[in-house]
């Protein structure tokens, strides 16, 4: 049985789109070339790299420039490709077939929760995560997503709440202090005033998108909302220049 024509589309795409991720554009005629190697050439009832640009086009994955020389992955491709991803991990781990998109946590499955946040996430980069709970244990699931994929940056800003217990302030700050010193990182975590008393819990990404989370990073084990906001969404621009804002006023964690 031959391949259907979603199967190509998302078998080619798997092969290409890897080479697209964070903002990188490439010569459209690179990837009709890269395309034709993989097979897809029209013969054998393949489908032909141009139908397959065309296809990806159409489906608003990949756009290309104003004289078409280039080509590069939109927002949509790389949620796409997340959700193909996340398709292929519970494939290999022998789950059922019937995949359950990524956008609820449960209760009972903190380790699924895991890979269904770092599949919201995908190929994006982590910059800032605003959790007012965040506590040693959110750092040690901080680093399992990075081990499940997850990307994030070596200069990871974090903000909480402020902390009320000197000895809790004292040994985040000790871990963090020898995390940084072990993966060569300088992830700086800093808190709010006593006066102010912040509830949301979101994940600001280098593309400009929002990834919102109910629950707290230190407690997986939980029924909660798992959302991306797209980067040309508003209510991202508001998060991040919320973010900027309460960071700047916020002290650094003793």
């Amino acid at each position: 049985m031959l391949p259907s024509e979603e199967a190509q589309l998302r078998h080619s795409a798997l092969c290409v789109w890897p080479g697209l991720t964070g903002g990188v554009s490439a010569v459209v005629l690179q990837i009709v070339q890269q395309l034709q190697y993989l097979g897809y050439t029209g013969c054998f009832g393949n489908l032909d790299a141009e139908s397959i640009l065309d296809e990806w086009i159409n489906a608003g994955w990949v756009e290309l420039s104003p004289d078409r020389w280039s080509i590069r992955l939109k927002p949509d491709g790389v949620e796409q490709m997340a959700r193909w991803k996340e398709e292929d991990r519970s494939w290999d781990a022998r789950e059922s077939v019937e995949v359950e998109l990524p956008k609820r946590l449960k209760a009972g499955e903190p380790a699924s929760n895991l890979r269904r946040m770092c599949a919201v996430i995908g190929v994006r980069l982590v910059e800032c995560i605003h959790d007012p709970y965040t506590r040693v244990e959110s750092l040690e699931n901080i680093l399992k997503l990075n081990e499940l994929g997850t990307s994030f940056s070596p200069r990871l800003r974090l903000l909480r709440d402020s902390v009320k217990k000197k000895l809790e302030g004292q040994t985040l700050a000790g871990f963090l202090h020898d995390l940084n010193i072990e993966k060569k990182t300088h992830w700086e975590l800093r808190v709010y005033a006593a006066t102010e008393r912040p509830h949301r819990r979101f994940l600001v990404c280098e593309d400009g998108g929002i990834v919102t989370c109910g629950l707290s990073l230190n407690n997986l084990d939980k029924d909660e909302a798992l959302d991306l906001i797209p980067a040309g969404d508003p209510r991202a621009g508001h998060d991040r220049e919320f973010f900027d804002e309460k960071w700047k006023a916020a002290s650094v964690l003793q």
